[in-house]
């Protein structure tokens, strides 16, 4: 209790059908939430620059790993596995930088 955390609250479940949660966000100053949701915020990082991570890195989990989106072929994308090569374009910002990470 107190302490400053960031979460997405609702994204994860409204991205898959039969979602519990959703609409996707919220803007309250209090919320209830599943606790594997939540990340400590440092004391000394303000929540303005860590209010976007939840939502790039849903992003970047989706785009690597759910198989929701096609190419412009019609190839189904996402379903990376161990031995997938994978180019991030952007991978200095956002989604592609966490993708860069996992």
């Amino acid at each position: 209790v107190g302490d400053k955390v960031a979460l997405c609250l609702g994204i994860q479940e409204s991205s898959r059908q039969g979602a519990a949660f959703g609409p996707a966000g919220a803007f309250a100053e209090y919320c209830v939430c599943p606790e594997n949701q939540i990340s400590k915020v440092p004391e000394d990082v303000m929540l303005s620059r860590v209010a976007g991570l939840p939502l790039a890195g849903l992003t970047a989990y989706q785009a690597l790993f759910t198989g929701h989106g096609c190419s412009t072929q019609g190839e189904r994308l996402g379903g990376v596995t161990k031995d997938s090569k994978v180019l991030v374009l952007g991978g200095n910002r956002g989604p592609g930088h966490l993708a860069v990470q996992t």
